[in-house]
């Protein structure tokens, strides 16, 4: 939409009122980059877990991709992880014997705000490949 008005001098002014559709983080918002289908199925912010699930047909090398958790310094990188199509792997905040799909970031503290926030998930060149929001 644009306004145009015109001045004390004569010279007619155009105005660009346009608002730009922006999306805006849903709790059950999942989004995927074009590098694969990496999706946040489940965040549990009592038991202290985030659960990634690969929806797509291809697998996923997941080596360097950074779990942000939602607060400063509270990120779990990867390492060398495969998660096949179907597959899902269950990340807690805590401590504890990581093996198969479910690993721990070695948190001290709980990291998982209890009264909401949103957790995003960025590949190695960070991009934001997947996020989603609770409450």
């Amino acid at each position: 939409m644009s306004d145009a008005t015109t001045t004390d001098t004569g010279v007619e002014t155009t105005i660009d009122t346009t608002v730009a559709d922006i999306d805006t983080p849903t709790a059950t918002e999942t989004t995927a980059a074009s590098g694969g289908d990496l999706e946040i199925s489940r965040i549990d912010p009592v038991e202290e877990f985030v659960v990634l699930e690969n929806a797509g047909s291809e697998s996923l090398d997941l080596d360097g991709y950074v779990i942000d958790f939602g607060g400063i310094g509270q990120g779990y990188t990867f390492s060398p992880y495969e998660l096949d199509p179907g597959e899902s792997v269950r990340v807690y905040t805590g401590t504890g014997d990581s093996r198969n799909s479910v690993l721990y970031a070695d948190f001290f503290y709980p990291v998982l705000d209890n009264d909401g926030d949103r957790v995003i998930v960025e590949a190695p060149d960070g991009e934001v490949v997947a996020g989603r929001s609770y409450s």
